[in-house]
């Protein structure tokens, strides 16, 4: 065999090994789960403000806590700031997680039925490893509106940890 022949073999084999090192020794890491371009983890509790066209009730903050830490068994606080023309009647939200909705009732804290600050909590019975939401629905009645009043939902979207 000539030079030349072995040369290029030699190159051949490093170039076979190396594509292979490259695509088989990454040390089992997914590339969307590598440290690298990971999700930022959750902050420990987090306000959220709201703005844009409500039909009823303005839902216009709302605090979570936990909010990163959370998991089964964990009682998880929630706060909303509702305002009104009319009254609000009542404020709900409803955690979707993994296994499905969890609804749960808001009572009024602070302030007035016109603008108030409606708290509530829950105990996660749910694992959040896909799905992270929390849907707040809010309902009112006012002197203009005889037919039953008016409802404004908002659904929050969180990062789940992975």
């Amino acid at each position: 065999m000539n030079v030349d022949r072995k040369n290029i073999i030699l190159v051949v084999i490093a170039l076979a090994l190396g594509a292979a090192i490259f695509l088989f020794g990454r040390g089992g890491t997914s590339p969307v789960l590598s440290e690298r371009n990971a999700a930022p983890p959750l902050p420990e509790r987090d306000t959220y403000f709201v703005s844009g066209n409500q039909s009823g009730p303005e839902i216009y903050e709302a605090s979570f806590d936990p909010l990163g830490s959370v998991a089964e068994g964990v009682e998880q606080r929630v706060r909303v700031k509702v305002r009104y023309a009319g009254f609000v009647e009542s404020v709900q939200v409803t955690m979707i997680m993994d296994g499905g909705e969890h609804p749960f009732p808001l009572a009024l804290k602070e302030g007035s039925a016109a603008d108030g600050v409606w708290e509530g909590s829950w105990t996660v019975a749910d694992t959040r490893e896909r799905v992270y939401q929390a849907a707040i629905e809010a309902k009112g009645s006012s002197a203009e509106k005889t037919d039953g009043g008016e409802a404004s939902r908002v659904v929050l979207s969180f990062q789940p940890a992975f």
